[in-house]
């Protein structure tokens, strides 16, 4: 599924198929690779196919700088905003600091670019995917779960019995269609709020997009994913990190 037509030499993707080509140490990398005026944080955002398709929601780190005009003949000087998608890549987008000044994604022209009632970024490509954040720093930021508990040998793919209870319940919660979210263990202050579980097809495997809120090992974290390979029935999980080091994948629990 391709939704947008990345220019040659601008970073794109299509789709899923970003994170065998962009992974997250290089994306990181970028995030940082521009000093002067810059803002980082952490903040909520969500993807958008242009058929529909929800391919992630969650939390990013989110880059923020001016960016002047590209010549001196320009006479637009834009807002540059740098979005690091868990698991599918990294989007830029411009917002002319003129209303006639064009928005921007990735170098090209974008279809538009609002606020909507909660004051975060909307931008619709040209092509209709929808790309939404926040524009700035959460005031205050709210405290992260410490989840170190939880995940304590995930780093080796040895995780505990409380994060195999876990997974588990989620994905005997997918295979029966349930939503009975609340019965699931979820750890404190999770699931975020008005974040939902994710499943979908994608190949011969099912997935479930995790909300996941809080911090391991003091790194903070965007998400996890199960996935379960129809027929054989193996399955994958993969951590997700709002910066470096991007993911943890294990394969064979259970």
């Amino acid at each position: 599924m391709t939704w947008f037509r990345p220019s040659p030499g601008v970073l794109g993707w299509t789709g899923p198929a970003l994170a065998a080509l962009v992974w997250f140490g290089f994306a990181a990398a970028a995030l940082a690779a521009e000093p002067g005026g810059a803002t980082d944080y952490t903040g909520a955002c969500s993807l958008t196919a242009a058929g529909g398709e929800t391919l992630f929601a969650g939390d990013c780190a989110i880059s923020h700088r001016p960016a002047p005009p590209a010549a001196a003949e320009d006479r637009c000087a834009y807002q540059r905003y740098e979005v690091l998608f868990p698991g599918v890549g990294l989007a830029v987008v411009e917002r002319g600091n003129d209303p006639e000044c064009p928005p921007r994604f990735q170098d090209r022209p974008a279809a538009f670019l609002a606020r909507d009632r909660r004051g975060q970024l909307v931008l619709a490509t040209a092509e209709g995917a929808l790309v939404r954040f926040a524009p700035s720093p959460a005031e205050p930021p709210a405290p992260a779960p410490v989840l170190d508990d939880l995940l304590r040998g995930i780093e080796t793919c040895r995780p505990g019995p409380e994060y195999r209870a876990l997974t588990r319940s989620l994905r005997q919660a997918a295979a029966s269609a349930s939503e009975a979210i609340g019965a699931i263990p979820w750890p404190a202050g999770n699931p975020p709020p008005g974040q939902p579980l994710r499943l979908r097809q994608s190949g011969a495997w099912q997935q479930i997009d995790v909300p996941l809120r809080g911090r391991y090992l003091g790194l903070p974290l965007a998400g996890l994913r199960l996935e379960t390979e129809t027929g054989t029935g193996q399955q994958r999980d993969t951590l997700f990190f709002a910066g470096a080091p991007g993911r943890l994948v294990c394969t064979g629990l259970d």
